[in-house]
């Protein structure tokens, strides 16, 4: 029992430790939600969102690493387009919204196939777990037979798993500074799946 919890740890704890972290801003893609009740149903769209984040990786071997992250996107409120409304005397005028943020939690494992000091790419793949809040909006209508309204939709909250797959690029500025450009694509397969490009700089504590 105890040669093989040895083992075990040796497999795990390199005899060489690797560490890094690394800052990154990025892009990502726009997102949607759809506003319904029984007469009326409007899209909403929210433009390209803001990503900044933070992450490390531990390697395990000289070409494995883990990789926790987290990270945080900030969208502002884009455009509206009217679907249909069930009332012949209401009129749609106008619609506006809040911000919407999400907030992203990952763990990731890496490949690197040519881990090599001056250049290395690398494929990731592992599971995140996500917090999107979608801002609160009104919508206003007109009233033939009288004044207009506003119906308001308060904030709303979806948590959700997510499978994620990735590919990146470093080159090293210095011994220990790299630059790091990465796409990551995730995925719950039903509510969401987005594609962000990321760029930020990775510096080696223990290398």
């Amino acid at each position: 029992m105890r040669a093989t919890l040895l083992l075990l740890i040796m497999l795990v704890v390199p005899s060489y430790p690797q560490f890094n972290i690394s800052l990154f801003v990025g892009i990502s893609p726009p997102i949607d939600f759809i506003a319904k009740d029984r007469y009326e149903f409007v899209d909403l769209y929210w433009g390209s969102g803001i990503t900044t984040g933070l992450s490390s990786d531990l390697f395990i071997s000289p070409v494995i690493a883990v990789s926790p992250s987290v990270e945080y996107t900030y969208y502002e409120f884009d455009r509206y387009k009217l679907e249909g409304y069930g009332i012949p005397e209401w009129y749609f005028k106008s619609s506006t919204g809040e911000a919407s943020t999400v907030w992203r939690m990952f763990a990731e494992g890496k490949i690197f196939p040519n881990n090599r000091k001056d250049v290395k790419w690398y494929l990731s793949t592992g599971v995140g777990y996500v917090f999107e809040r979608i801002g609160a909006f009104k919508i206003t209508f007109g009233d033939e037979n009288g004044p207009d309204f506003t119906r308001t939709t308060q904030s709303q909250s979806k948590n959700f798993f997510v499978h994620t797959l990735g590919l990146g690029m470093r080159w090293s500025v210095f011994s220990r500074l790299e630059v790091e450009l990465k796409g990551q694509y995730t995925t719950n397969y039903n509510y969401r799946s987005d594609t962000t490009v990321k760029i930020g700089v990775v510096y080696s504590i223990v290398e």
